[in-house]
């Protein structure tokens, strides 16, 4: 699902490492919001940890992995 946005997530999580996952589904929600909603939040949640988790042991994998 996150798929076609994964380097737009990532972008934004090098710039502000300290970004939620609710604002980043925020964010996705402005993009395209006849695709996302609430209701994926805990796919963001997951996505977004998974991200920090590459960033801190310097992989360059993709946000949702």
């Amino acid at each position: 699902m996150l798929e076609p946005y994964e380097a737009r997530i990532r972008t934004w999580l090098e710039a502000e490492p300290t970004l939620s996952a609710v604002t980043v589904l925020q964010r996705l929600m402005s993009a395209d919001p006849s695709r996302f909603t609430k209701k994926i939040l805990r796919t963001v949640q997951l996505a977004v940890r998974h991200g920090a988790r590459k960033r801190r042991s310097g992989s360059s994998s993709t946000a949702t992995g």
